[in-house]
């Protein structure tokens, strides 16, 4: 075991210091580092001094590994101590320092055992200013100014535009500190907590840590990848191009492109038109792929976003997924995620139109209730569209009470004022189950709120009225409805006048159906479908007024006799037969 100690080797760095910059000035020289210690990529210790006295007329900085910089101390503790042993009135200077610190880097990268730090080395004796640096395999130099780290790079151009042999103390240290301003901004290893140190012919002062004033504003720090490699968008960009462009497979190819791009991230809008894009191109595949990796991502997603996944979803009859994103809003703890009244518009249209018979609809509108019910604990007031959701479904699952229920509670509970949709949707239900009463009561509110009646709500009035022998109402409801210039369908035409033919009244319904074509409101395929559909129906009776119509014809040219010509419902039967 113990030899195997022996042999370990320092194979890459732990904990790390970052950049040390050093100047020399009029009376000697300046020295700034900051105390962070950064454990890998983490900056784990704000409190490390880099900066340290070397005997009588030296000045250490350090960056790279802690650890050895501490087993170099210890050499230049043993290095020093042996020096004043002597006792020779001799002490040694930076330069002395310096050529050991070469030495000692040199020897150490010689056994494959580096000390993995940048050294400078600074101080004055006997009025000459020394300044240098040795790095971790002993390559070795002095200058006017000197950097490590990333501060070889960023703080070198600065010191070689704005040095100069005369400076002052304070112009020295206001250099430093723009030197270090710079990496702090720069260099993701730095902290704001600077230590400055000068040494000179009287001897080396460390002062107190401090913090530099920044400015955190500019453009580049609020965008820092823009104009790297790969990222030379924003996500806004990206957005625009998708927006603007036609070809949904264009736009997931843009999509998956971006995506691949090392320092891109696709935010809410990217999604959110990406999503809308192949959603309208109905490709719905392709959309629950982009859709899987919202997901995935918490930290992405917004209410509309949303809402429009749920809106394709149930175009594409994927009913399950639907429910599966609204149940994810609702676990969602950001706010701007949660349902709103927009997405239960979303759940309760889609789920109407799921039905083809009232059973189906009813069992549709437990979901509904239930949901409602949800809505309405979680502090969603409802709007009139979606009361009149609730109504047009227990209208189409014949729950016609349940619909009157609501419309009652509209006003009072919900403090929303019914529609003309509203009353449409409850004349049409009580229609379909013969509540003519109710349904003239309510489309008489109708008129007199100032709506007029839609074209289904006056057909199927027409037809409940004239189905339960209410005939002459059920004509005037039809001139009502034509001076509303409101569609009549054949199916209402056909109703009315097959009811007054039951009634033994064919004559009436011809004289109707003769009267309607005469002012433009049955015409060409319709009329004759309707007069044969009546000849079929009602051929003996449209024979017999016919034979005495022309009998009739004949007594009025003087050909015969006939007493009862006078007979008024005889003389109408002559005028409708030309």
């Amino acid at each position: 075991m113990g030899s195997e100690a022996e042999t370990q080797r320092t194979l890459y760095p732990y904990v790390t210091g970052s950049s040390v910059v050093a100047i020399k000035y009029k009376d000697g020289i300046l020295m700034a580092a900051d105390m962070g210690g950064s454990y890998g990529s983490t900056l784990r210790y704000k409190s490390i001094e880099r900066l340290k006295p070397i005997g009588k007329h030296s000045l250490l900085g350090a960056s790279g590994e802690i650890s050895d910089f501490q087993e170099i101390l210890r050499y230049l503790d043993e290095l020093i101590l042996n020096d004043n042993m002597w006792d020779d009135g001799n002490s040694l200077g930076p330069k002395e320092v310096h050529n050991y610190l070469t030495s000692v880097m040199y020897n150490r990268r010689n056994k494959f055992n580096p000390l993995w730090n940048s050294l400078v080395l600074g101080g004055v004796k006997n009025g000459q200013k020394y300044l240098g640096t040795v790095n971790m395999i002993g390559i070795n130099y002095e200058d006017n100014h000197i950097a490590t780290g990333l501060g070889n790079h960023l703080a070198r151009p600065i010191l070689r535009e704005e040095w100069n042999e005369n400076l002052t103390f304070e112009d020295g240290v206001k250099l430093l500190e723009k030197c270090m301003r710079v990496l702090l901004y720069r260099d993701r290893s730095a902290v704001n907590k600077i230590q400055i140190s000068k040494i000179t012919e009287e001897g080396a002062t460390v002062f107190p840590p401090f913090s530099l004033k920044t400015h955190w504003e500019f453009s580049a720090f609020r965008n820092p990848t823009a104009g790297a490699e790969g990222s030379w968008f924003t996500p806004e960009e990206l957005c625009n191009v998708l927006t603007l462009q036609n070809d949904p497979l264009v736009c997931l190819e843009l999509f998956h492109w971006a995506s691949q791009k090392p320092r891109f991230r696709h935010d809410v809008l990217t999604y959110h038109v990406t999503i809308k894009k192949l959603g309208a191109a109905k490709m719905y595949q392709e959309m629950d792929d982009i859709v899987n990796q919202v997901l995935a991502v918490p930290s992405v997603g917004s209410e509309a976003m949303f809402n429009t996944i749920i809106y394709y979803f149930t175009e594409a009859r994927k009913l399950s997924r639907a429910v599966s994103i609204f149940k994810h809003m609702k676990s969602c703890t950001k706010l701007n995620c949660r349902p709103s009244i927009r997405t239960y518009h979303i759940i309760f249209s889609a789920l109407l139109s799921r039905g083809n018979n009232a059973d189906i609809n009813y069992v549709y509108m437990e979901t509904i209730r239930s949901l409602f019910r949800q809505m309405v604990n979680d502090g969603i007031e409802p709007d009139i569209f979606l009361l009149n959701l609730m109504i047009k479904g227990y209208v189409l699952s014949l729950h016609v009470n349940d619909a009157m229920r609501i419309f009652h509670q509209m006003s009072g509970v919900y403090d929303c004022q019914p529609n003309s949709f509203t009353y449409d949707y409850l004349i049409h239900g009580l229609c379909a189950q013969d509540r003519t009463n109710n349904a003239k009561e309510l489309c008489l509110e109708m008129k007199t709120k100032g709506f007029i009646p839609s074209g289904k709500s006056y057909n199927s009035l027409v037809s409940a009225l004239a189905l339960g022998g209410e005939v002459e109402e059920a004509v005037n409801y039809l001139w009502e409805m034509t001076e509303k210039q409101r569609s009549v369908d054949f199916i209402t035409y056909r109703t009315v006048l097959d009811e007054i033919c039951r009634r033994g009244r064919v004559q009436e319904a011809m004289r109707l159906l003769q009267e309607l074509r005469e002012k433009g409101l049955v015409e060409g395929h319709d009329y004759r479908k309707l007069h044969y559909v009546l000849e079929e129906d009602y051929g003996n009776s449209l024979s017999r007024i016919a034979a005495g119509s022309i009998f009739g014809r004949m007594v009025l040219h003087g050909c015969i006799r006939c007493p009862w010509l006078e007979s008024s419902v005889m003389q109408d039967q002559i005028d409708y037969y030309p």
